[in-house]
């Protein structure tokens, strides 16, 4: 006798319950994703909120209220710039109540100063400056007398005079006294770098003074780096100079 053994189904409820875990998970992830999208959607909006963005043209302006807050400038094109306000907060100042005016005892208004004439023109012959009182421990050439300066001499002439001696000034008048003003006449300078910047202003002046003889003959004979030393040697380069002026000009 064949003796069966019955043996109890058992059903495999592995794959019917996949499907349900699969729906769980699917609900959390959900649930997890609307939360995160719902806090960012928050953040953007309380960061728009924040934003205040304003278009000025030119010679216009903008007060910004952040509730005692600071802001930050965000450029958004040339012409655009939003107005960020800080997060945090900051105590906004309290106004000081002003007290009430007593309009029997108005308080005293600022006094303003009457207008001053225009300043004149001092009279002709009046000194403008009190110059005497101004010490530079200076003396000027011709009240060094007979006084040296680096080792040379004051006074405008030897001997430390400011007179010049009788020979030379008689010398010099006549060879004023030989000057022919109907014919062509020279008036030439002599010297170094600051008489040549000095002479090419009068020459510009008295070029264009209409009372000059038109017979004279104006020219700049000073020259840079020379020196009365240097130009105390007849053979001197700064003579060669001052000829081929003259030569320039058909002069001698």
């Amino acid at each position: 006798m064949n003796k069966q053994t019955s043996k109890r189904f058992k059903p495999d409820i592995s794959l019917e319950r996949k499907p349900f875990y699969l729906r769980s998970q699917m609900i959390w992830i959900g649930l997890v994703t609307g939360v995160i999208i719902t806090a960012v959607f928050v953040m953007v909006t309380a960061v728009r909120a924040q934003t205040n963005t304003v278009q000025l043209s030119g010679g216009e302006s903008v007060d910004v209220l952040c509730e005692g807050r600071g802001f930050q400038i965000e450029r958004v094109s040339r012409r655009e710039i939003n107005l960020i306000c800080q997060a945090g907060s900051q105590t906004q100042p309290t106004p000081t109540a002003q007290p009430p005016v007593d309009p029997t005892n108005p308080p005293p208004q600022p006094t303003v100063p009457p207008p001053q004439p225009p300043p004149t023109a001092p009279a002709p012959g009046t000194p403008v400056a009190n110059a005497c009182q101004t010490v530079t421990g200076l003396m000027p050439l011709n009240d060094l007398g007979s006084g040296s300066y680096q080792g040379f001499q004051g006074g405008l002439y030897p001997g430390g005079t400011n007179a010049a001696p009788t020979d030379y000034l008689n010398r010099a008048m006549q060879a004023v006294n030989n000057i022919n003003t109907n014919e062509p006449f020279v008036l030439l300078s002599i010297g170094m770098s600051n008489t040549m910047r000095e002479f090419e202003t009068f020459q510009q002046v008295a070029d264009a003074d209409t009372r000059k003889n038109p017979n004279l003959i104006i020219i700049n004979g000073a020259q840079t780096s020379q020196d009365s030393a240097t130009i105390s040697d007849p053979n001197a380069d700064y003579w060669a100079g001052v000829d081929s002026k003259l030569t320039q000009i058909r002069l001698t």
